[in-house]
């Protein structure tokens, strides 16, 4: 019904109007998917290796952790690649929260948000019914490392570290707030 409400005051028979678990932070306010697809993706479609402009690029760690533009960077790469659901920005677009939201691939920066609240993340997630975020794989970020790599998030550890775009990682989406 478009109302946040927080975990000591969700009622479980709720559970099926569950948007997913809300990030609200002085950087970044977004929306966590409650479930996600059991299937890696590549970071671009077919693995292409292009610098995306209008992607946010950098080759250090400390500035891709302040990268909170998810949304505007998802939207560049899905205007490079095209429609589909075979890439990890395409899939997360295509991805319809139940308020009607179209999901997004996070940024680094977003990324490292939730894992700094990591704990009550996981225990929204439980509480809603929710899948837990996998904590045996790396998560894709929207932020680029380059024209052959981009970032990834591993939520056991919140480690994060760049990857070639043709491999496969996991990928979660977010709903701007």
């Amino acid at each position: 019904d478009g109302n946040l409400v927080k975990r000591s005051e969700w009622s479980t028979s709720n559970n099926s109007k569950a948007v997913g678990v809300a990030v609200l932070s002085g950087n970044c306010k977004f929306v966590i998917a409650p479930t996600q697809y059991s299937y890696k993706f590549k970071w671009s479609k077919n693995g292409h290796r292009y610098a995306v402009p209008g992607v946010t690029t950098t080759t250090s760690n400390s500035t891709a952790k302040k990268d909170y533009k998810g949304v505007s960077n998802s939207s560049a790469i899905v205007s490079k690649y095209g429609a589909g659901t075979d890439y990890a920005a395409g899939w997360c677009q295509n991805f319809s929260f139940k308020n009607g939201k179209k999901g997004y691939l996070g940024s680094c920066g977003e990324w490292q948000e939730a894992y700094n609240n990591k704990a009550e993340i996981d225990a929204c997630m439980s509480l809603i019914g929710g899948t837990a975020i996998a904590t045996y794989d790396y998560h894709w970020t929207s932020t680029q490392y380059d024209s052959g790599s981009a970032w990834k998030l591993t939520w056991s550890d919140g480690g994060v570290g760049n990857d070639p775009k043709g491999n496969d990682n996991r990928v979660r989406a977010f709903a701007a707030l």
